[in-house]
C-alpha cells in the first residue's frame, strides 16, 4: 500500500487548525500541570470531542458537496485519533506530575 503525502499535506493545516482552535475554546492549557485533576481531563475530553465532532461534520459536508476531493477522512479513523488524543493528553499530564 503506498501513502500518498500530497492528501496529508491538505489534510494535516486542516486538523491542526480545528485541534488548535478548539483547544484554544475550552481553556485546556490554562491547567497548571503540578495540580492537574478531573477538571482538567474533562476540558481535555471536551475539546478533543469538539474537535473530532467538527472534523466530522466538515468531512462530511466535504464528501456530500465534493469540495476538496483530497479532504477524506474515514470515520474510523476520526474515531481512533479521538481516542488516543484523550488517553495520550491524559495520561502525559498525570504521569508529567508523578
Amino acid at each position: 500500500m503506498s501513502f500518498d503525502t500530497s492528501k496529508l499535506l491538505i489534510q494535516l493545516p486542516v486538523l491542526a487548525s480545528v485541534f488548535l482552535l478548539s483547544f484554544l475554546l475550552v481553556g485546556s492549557y490554562k491547567g497548571i500541570i503540578r495540580h492537574t485533576g478531573v477538571k482538567d481531563s474533562l476540558n481535555v475530553s471536551l475539546a478533543s470531542g469538539i474537535s473530532s465532532v467538527f472534523l466530522g461534520l466538515l468531512v462530511f459536508v466535504n464528501n456530500s458537496y465534493h469540495i476538496i476531493p483530497e479532504f477524506t477522512i474515514p470515520i474510523s479513523i476520526l474515531v481512533i485519533h479521538f481516542l488516543l488524543n484523550v488517553v495520550v493528553l491524559i495520561a502525559s499530564r498525570y504521569f508529567y506530575v508523578r
